[in-house]
């Protein structure tokens, strides 16, 4: 191997609120089919030739459902014996033997796989699969009607069927709850979906969950031959369907891939109709894709084995959709709205056939722009769409379109709405249609938002007959009879608030404000001004539920509140009447009425209110649905997580237990916002940080006794001109600053080490650490604080007391053209702590910064400072009293994502060519894992080199296992119990990022905030 020589120096209307490396090391000797040979995917050792941690045995594992979700279910007596058990749901890795599986698994399969196969072309209106069925066409001649009528659904994010109540959340997929008795709901089930979940449809006892791709979609995940293995789960956009007939246990029996993002769906019959685009993208070669649009329809009539019937392909992204039995309406803005005249293709898809079979019939483009499904409607044979134009006069256009005949669509009438301003909310109601705009302050013709009442009842001649001056705005418009109940915005008193106005129409030439009342205090929005269906009209009540948000100023801070507002109305006196508020933690989403209860669920929980005294409705119960798990260990053998409510809401340490299903068995509540974890057996140590005192500090909790946990002791940090304070992971390192507010931990003791900026000598930084005596918890002291001398400091560890650190001085010149040019001077600092008297020990010359120190071998890594990575060496020195001698460096090509060292085994992850791919897109970037063996500095060897398909940084190495997180979502694991033989295990792809991976008896836990933790079978 090369040894390096050893010299080395939004819009207006949102205005309310609103590759090629040939080696990834390159050595003088390196035949590289050695090593990928060496790469064939082979089974894991038996377990006891692991690392194993601590001795914790297995109780069988709980098969029931979770109450708080992701939990473990521990039996009180196992903690106290030493015993835990994890029923969260075990996931096991697909592996596929031979690449021909693989093949296999993708044909049938083909949106698992990036893309997959697409149909038709951007320049012509194409269909696909569709039936030669020539009876059906016989009996459905063009321009019939279909005589059997059938059911549409929108979908939503909540359902309540029954005394069961379906909710899909963003963080955990589907939850089931029994609300029988809505005072005592039970959680009953839960179905984890991957993506971004958006509506779902329940039917009979299947659930139908819609889910957009996210980021990760526009990866490939077809395995690298004979080196990767394929993620076993769908990647992409989804239709997931779930078998609901068992609440306690639904299972997702199938999944429909969806290609691109989908905007919207309908339920029609037994048939879903899932209409989805890509958008174009600008690839760094200068290629450019091209929009399209999907509509594609699933035959659910049998739930066991649901089809694709047909897909239908055309050009365009955005798409608004508006579907009656016969039809579907797919209007698309094309252009930009900013152009001076936009335009909108309406499309006519004919869904008469009740088995889902397709036929595009007809287009029409009109003049403006679309913004959303509201502003269009199918009525007696007729389309009628309301446009936008902002070419500066900011005008509204109404066009009627003659669809009797769909192959021959036809203009029958139109209105200009001119000087008008923005439009912000329209609705149809039979031959009526109003519009709400906001007038431009630039032109104030109507100085006042305007509602603008329509006559449609002739087609050919629509007319505007009356304009209603109202104070602030209305995003969203309810219509009963000749009554509008309309939500908006009231800016009256210069502040904006929801408001919620009742409008009189039976007249259509004198419309009439009747009524009009404001929520919230001093500022207030809500989420139902973007999005409709989290407002509720409960019209056999006679009342309103709003969701909102609100901010009011106290003394020395603003104060925000997060509310449900009741408010009665009376369509016949004209009233609306403002009753009580429900305070909620988090904003509300959706709220039901069911056995007069207001069930109000919000991302994070589900409130039940009990609204007989409206007035002062009460919350009757509270179910969590979601919370942010920061981490996840054990402790005492027992599993304790940290956990928050919001992410900026304290933090609270529960321990775990099966008395009841997914039971908190002890808690224990602290006021910080932010904190580390630190296991010091039996302590536990928070190190953290408290917004409101704005202090760092190191809790201690006792967990003998992991059933009662108790608060021994607190020490308060020194603050320095540090604002973080975290732990120094020993033995990793990322590119990157890793300076002030470290914090380590020996023993019995504690090293912060934190700066101060001295404003008035030259903005200079003083170097501190402080040592605390932990021997007594119950008082934690400072024994000393030392200053010490140092340019700039990274990566610091403590190791058998003495404190190492990289000091970098940064050299600056100035070059023959009069640019700046710097250079770097590392050296290794060195405190010793012994008797807890600090002494600094000369600094000694390194090549680059300290990865790590294992005896009397220091670790460094050289060159990567100057954005080149052929000048990138990984090195091995060896430390003497006061000298440091190389032994051997090793030339390290491309982008590093991470270094972990341990017991002479150098773990990394790279990427080639990843600074000149920016300049020149033809160049290929490559993704490593590399283990390299440096025990013996006069043979280091590489033992394993894996090639893999994305952008991944090493994340952990423990217990035998190496852990790769990707950008899109996965995580790749490789078995290197045995560092000479490493192999790859298998990829594992996550609900969500990974904050925190932890290893327990074979099986991995991988923390993912409020999407909870998954569990990894290893063995």
């Amino acid at each position: 191997m090369e040894k390096a020589p050893s010299d080395h120096n939004v819009g207006r209307n949102n205005r309310i609120m609103p590759k090629k490396m040939k080696a990834v090391i390159l050595t003088g000797i390196l035949v590289l089919s050695v090593f990928i040979t060496s790469l064939a995917m082979i089974g894991l050792d038996s377990a006891n030739q692991r690392k194993s941690g601590p001795d914790i045995p297995y109780f069988p594992d709980y098969d029931g459902f979770l109450y708080t979700i992701p939990s473990l279910n521990l039996q009180t007596e196992a903690c106290q014996q030493g015993e835990f058990v994890t029923p969260l749901p075990i996931y096991e890795i697909q592996r596929f033997a031979e690449l021909e599986q693989k093949q296999d698994f993708a044909n049938k399969h083909p949106y698992r796989f990036g893309y997959g196969d697409y149909y038709g072309s951007d320049a012509q209106l194409m269909t696909t699969g569709q039936y030669e069925d020539t009876a059906m066409q016989a009996a459905f001649p063009e321009g019939a009607m279909t005589p059997a009528p059938r059911d549409i659904e929108e979908a939503d994010i909540v359902k309540l069927v029954g005394d069961t109540y379906y909710i899909l959340n963003p963080y955990r997929g589907l939850l089931i709850l029994g609300v029988e008795n809505p005072d005592e709901p039970m959680l009953l089930g839960r179905a984890a979906v991957y993506g971004v979940p958006q509506e779902m449809y329940i039917v009979d006892n299947m659930a139908y969950l819609v889910e957009n791709a996210n980021y990760r979609y526009w990866y490939n995940m077809i395995a690298l031959e004979g080196i990767m293995e394929v993620c076993d789960f769908s990647i992409g956009s989804q239709i997931v369907v779930v078998d609901i007939s068992d609440s306690a246990n639904p299972q997702i029996v199938e999944k429909l891939q969806v290609p691109g993002f989908i905007e919207d769906t309908r339920r029609v019959g037994s048939v879903i109709y899932a209409v989805s685009n890509e958008h174009a993208w600008y690839g760094m070669d200068g290629n450019v894709s091209e929009d399209k649009t999907y509509v594609i329809s699933y035959d659910i009539s049998n739930p066991e084995d649901v089809q694709e019937i047909q897909r239908v392909e055309f050009g365009g992204s955005y798409n608004q959709i508006h579907v009656t039995q016969l039809a579907m309406f797919v209007a698309q803005p094309t252009g930009s709205r900013w152009d001076v005249t936009p335009k909108t293709r309406i499309v006519y898809l004919d869904i008469s056939h009740p088995g889902g079979q397709m036929t595009i019939r007809g287009s029409y483009e009109v003049d403006g722009w679309l913004d959303n499904r509201y502003q269009m409607d199918y009525y007696d044979g007729t389309f009628r769409i309301v446009t936008h134009y902002t070419r500066g006069i900011e005008e509204s256009e109404l066009w009627i379109l003659d669809v009797s005949n769909p192959s021959n669509i036809e203009h029958l009438g139109r209105l200009l709405v001119d000087d008008a301003g923005t439009l912000m909310a329209t609705r149809f109601a039979g031959d009526r249609a109003y519009t709400i705009h906001l007038p431009i302050p630039e032109r104030p013709v109507r100085p006042i938002d305007p509602l603008d009442v329509l006559d449609l009842s002739d087609p050919t001649n629509p007319k505007l007959t009356d304009i209603l001056e109202i104070p602030g705005w209305v995003t969203h418009m309810e219509v009963r009879g000749y009554k509008i109940l309309a939500l908006g915005v009231d800016d009256s008193s210069g502040r904006q608030k929801v408001a919620l106005s009742l409008f009189d129409v039976s007249d259509p030439y004198n419309a009439v404000l009747l009524d009009r009342v404001a929520i919230g205090e001093d500022w207030s929005w809500s989420s139902a001004n973007t999005d409709p269906k989290t407002l509720s009209v409960l019209d056999e009540l006679g009342m309103v539920l709003v969701p909102f948000n609100s901010m009011s100023a106290g003394r020395d801070r603003w104060f925000s509140v997060n509310g449900v507002q009741i408010i009665d109305f009376d369509l016949s006196s004209g009233d609306l009447v403002t009753r009580g508020v429900v305070t909620t933690p988090s904003s509300v989403s959706r709220t039901r009425n069911h056995s007069e209860r207001i069930l109000a669920t919000s991302d994070r929980a589900l409130q039940v209110i009990d609204y007989a005294n409206r007035d002062k409705p009460e919350v009757t119960a509270v179910v969590e649905l979601a919370q942010n798990v920061i981490d996840y260990f054990v402790i005492s053998d027992c599993f304790v997580r940290l956990v928050s409510s919001d992410w900026y809401s304290p933090l609270r340490l529960e321990t775990l237990s099966a008395d009841s299903p997914g039971g908190v068995a002890a808690s224990v509540d602290t006021d910080l916002n932010y904190a580390s974890v630190h296991i010091n057996e039996p302590y536990l140590y928070l190190v953290g940080y408290n917004y409101k005192t704005y202090e760092r500090s190191v809790r201690i909790f006792d967990y003998s006794d992991p059933l009662s946990p108790e608060f021994k002791g607190e020490y308060v940090l020194s603050s320095g001109s540090d604002y973080y304070t975290t732990f120094d992971i020993i033995g990793i390192f990322y590119p990157g600053y890793r300076g002030g507010g470290q914090v380590l931990f020996g023993d019995d003791h504690l090293v912060h080490y934190y700066t101060i900026y001295d404003w008035q000598n030259d903005y200079t930084t003083r170097h501190f650490i402080e040592i605390v005596d932990m021997s007594n918890p119950s008082n934690p002291t400072l024994s000393t604080t030392y200053e010490f001398d140092a340019h700039f400091v990274r990566n610091m560890l403590l190791v058998d007391d003495v404190l190492y650190f990289t000091d970098m001085e940064y050299v600056y010149d100035i070059d023959e053209n009069g640019s700046y040019r710097y250079e770097t001077h590392d050296y290794l600092g060195r405190i010793s702590l012994q008797l807890r008297s600090p002494v600094q020990l000369p600094s000694l010359s390194i090549p680059g910064v300290m990865l790590d120190v294992e005896g009397s071998r220091v670790y460094t890594l050289a060159g990567f400072e100057y954005g080149d990575s052929s000048l990138q060496t990984l090195n091995v020195l060896e430390l003497g009293i006061n000298e440091i001698d190389l032994k051997v460096a090793v030339k390290v090509d491309g982008f590093l994502g991470g270094i972990i060292i341990e017991d002479g085994i150098a773990y990394l992850s790279n990427s080639t060519n990843y600074y000149y791919r920016w300049s020149d897109p033809e160049v290929e970037i490559n993704y490593y894992f590399v283990v390299m063996d440096l025990r013996d500095t006069d043979d280091p060897s590489i033992t394993g080199m894996f090639e893999v398909n994305a952008y991944a940084n090493l994340w952990k190495v423990e217990k035998g296992y190496a852990f790769l997180t990707s950008y899109i979502g996965c995580i790749y694991i490789f078995d290197v119990t045995d560092p000479e033989s490493p192999s790859f295990f298998g990829i594992y792809h996550t609900i969500s990022w990974v904050s925190q991976i932890r290893v327990y008896n074979s099986r991995a836990y991988f923390v993912e905030g409020f999407s909870g933790v998954e569990v990894v079978d290893l063995s």
